[in-house]
């Protein structure tokens, strides 16, 4: 974790430092990030299970394991955008943010059932239905997308056990700017989103240009699958 941060932190601080940040708050950021990391990774497992957080939603789970960076500022909870309030929010230091997700109504439960349940067919159709789930959680969560206090992207967390289950959808969220991670991934995934907000914003209007492009590319790509569903109906 030190040596991830290491390599990040070059880039970061010499942004936050233009952005007026003190050598102290930039040292309190890192410091929470890596005991919120070392939490993450000492709470989730697979699944999660046993009584301590059986009935827990991912986004209480998240807030739990990320309190440090919570309690320094480095993640805001319930930033308001235009697209409505999103739960969690890496602050990039100049006024944007990324958004973190984690809603997932009756994930665990499902998870548990694919976990206990032997037949493949059983097994089949629980698969299609925490997919189904997470295809329609990345749609919702696009809409915290490209607004005036967030980034082009976000990130949407999920138990590990989805993504060994169904890795597919990583790239599929990819393909939205929606990031797929599980919970004690999210720093390693804010990190590499954040120095690419860096390093767009250093290439000045060369950079707002590559995103305006690759934002409309991706605006004409959800409207030919449109065009494309509506015809088929």
């Amino acid at each position: 974790m030190r040596k991830f941060f290491e390599e990040q932190k070059k880039n970061t601080e010499k942004f936050l430092n233009e952005q007026g940040k003190s050598r102290e708050e930039i040292e309190k950021r890192r410091d929470a990030q890596i005991e919120d990391m070392k939490r993450m990774i000492s709470i989730f497992t697979k699944t999660v299970s046993g009584t301590k957080t059986r009935g827990m939603t991912g986004e209480f789970l998240l807030k739990e394991a990320l309190k440090e960076s919570i309690k320094v500022g480095l993640i805001k909870t319930n930033l308001k955008t235009e697209g409505g309030e999103v739960e969690f929010a890496w602050d990039l230091g100049d006024g944007k943010y990324i958004p973190i997700d984690s809603k997932f109504p009756d994930v665990f439960q499902l998870l548990e059932e694919y976990d206990k349940v032997e037949s493949s067919k059983e097994r089949d159709k629980l698969k299609k239905e925490i997919i189904d789930k997470v295809k329609k959680e990345i749609q919702r969560v696009q809409k915290y997308q490209n607004l005036f206090n967030t980034i082009d992207s976000c990130i949407l967390v999920v138990p590990e056990a989805i993504l060994e289950i169904a890795p597919e959808l990583v790239g599929l969220g990819r393909e939205n700017n929606v990031f797929l991670c599980s919970y004690k991934d999210v720093f390693v995934i804010a990190h590499t989103l954040q120095d690419k907000y860096i390093k767009l914003k250093e290439e000045g209007d060369i950079g707002k240009y590559k995103q305006m492009v690759s934002y409309f590319f991706k605006l004409l790509k959800t409207l030919i699958v449109r065009s494309l569903q509506l015809i088929k109906h």
